[in-house]
């Protein structure tokens, strides 16, 4: 979340990359044991709160998105305070849709908007970071190249959706609040990795 608020898109997208598949790749090697529910309660705060930008502190729900490059929009639903929202992040713009309840003051990179019943757009605002800071030792994420590899032996041609179809399906064909939708772009010469056992 920290590496996409300052910036380090590539690096918060390393770290979201190990943190969603943490079981997948079987990192810790005990994935036989059970699923690491709070690494993937991790790849969902990196997403929503680290690309999405979301904080709801202070008596207000803002937003400031941005996403690195291979993932070229991030959808969720979520509710606050009694309404049901849906944000779609795509390189250099955001949509916000009220779904249900009341009007709602909205904040967009540092600017209040009201979104009602017509959906809200905005420009999302180029990124400056800094070069990219060291990390401790032994603690760099692992390469992304592995997880593009396993990504791509998962995908339809050239993207990858994740929990778009799910058991809390709210009859509309979107899944429930709470999930997210993520359409990643992968080299269509990419070659699929072996299947996961």
């Amino acid at each position: 979340m920290i590496a996409a608020e300052v910036g380090q898109l590539e690096l918060a997208h390393d770290y979201l990359a190990e943190a969603a598949l943490m079981d997948l790749r079987d990192v810790e090697h005990n994935t036989s044991d059970g699923v690491h529910m709070a690494s993937l309660a991790g790849a969902w705060m990196a997403l929503v709160a680290g690309f999405g930008g979301m904080r709801a502190g202070a008596g207000s729900l803002a937003f400031s998105p941005h996403l690195p490059g291979g993932i070229t929009e991030l959808r969720f639903r979520l509710r606050y305070r009694g309404r049901k929202l849906r944000v779609t992040i795509a390189p250099g713009r955001a949509r916000y849709e009220l779904l249900d309840g009341e009007p709602i003051t909205v904040v967009h990179h540092g600017k209040e908007f009201q979104l009602g019943k017509r959906p809200n757009e905005h420009d999302i605002p180029k990124v400056k970071a800094g070069p990219r800071p060291a990390q401790p030792a032994r603690r760099a994420p692992d390469s992304r190249s592995m997880s593009d590899q396993l990504a791509a032996s998962l995908r339809t041609p050239n993207s990858l959706r994740c929990c778009e179809a799910s058991p809390a399906d709210d009859g509309a064909g979107e899944a429930e609040e709470g999930f997210v939708d993520v359409v990643a772009d992968f080299p269509s010469d990419a070659e699929p990795a072996e299947p996961v056992q």
